[in-house]
């Protein structure tokens, strides 16, 4: 997926499934500690909230950004819902 879809997803509060490195991630929304954030994971595992869309591209998961896993996930291994 290229930044501008992706960046256009998060801005429009869409969910994204995605597929890496043989591992399955979500970027959801909520209300943490009362503010609207925005939350991405592996399946199952412990989030990370953030505020931005930045901040999000710049979260790390085993030594890779999740900018640079959207930009190399397949166009099958990503959902948008």
């Amino acid at each position: 997926m290229n930044i501008k879809d992706f960046k256009e997803y998060i801005d429009e509060g869409r969910e994204i499934e995605f597929s890496y490195g043989g591992k399955r991630f979500s970027i959801t929304y909520g209300l943490f500690d009362g503010k609207h954030k925005i939350s991405f994971c592996e399946f199952y595992k412990e989030t990370t909230e953030v505020d931005t869309f930045e901040q999000l591209c710049n979260i790390e998961r085993f030594g890779t950004k999740v900018i640079d896993m959207i930009q190399n996930a397949g166009f099958d291994d990503v959902d948008v819902y």
